[in-house]
């Protein structure tokens, strides 16, 4: 059976939204899970991109830009940022 959480943040900032997406896809990826990530729009999973290269502190959580567009398949990486629809339906979607 599917599951759904909603997480509420006391921080507003868009900033604190994708630092908490980056400490659940870690959380996620300790307990083997594959991971997509929504985003609302390519700047953001841009900018999710540019997070995850050293957050948490000193950390790389391996992750790969995908568009739904693209005509090849996403590289192996466990977690998927992506804008358009998810291009797998398997692990956790993360909704930004």
């Amino acid at each position: 059976m599917t599951r759904i959480d909603f997480y509420g943040l006391d921080d507003k900032g868009v900033d604190a939204g994708l630092r908490f997406a980056c400490r659940l896809c870690d959380k996620a990826l300790s307990s083997g899970h594959i991971v997509h990530v929504h985003a609302a729009s390519q700047p953001q999973a841009q900018q999710l991109d540019e997070l995850m290269w050293d957050y948490p502190k000193h950390r790389f959580l391996p992750h790969t830009l995908v568009a739904a567009d693209a005509e090849t398949a996403p590289e192996p990486a466990p977690i998927h940022i992506g804008w358009d629809a998810p291009r797998h339906a398997e692990g956790l979607l993360i909704n930004l």
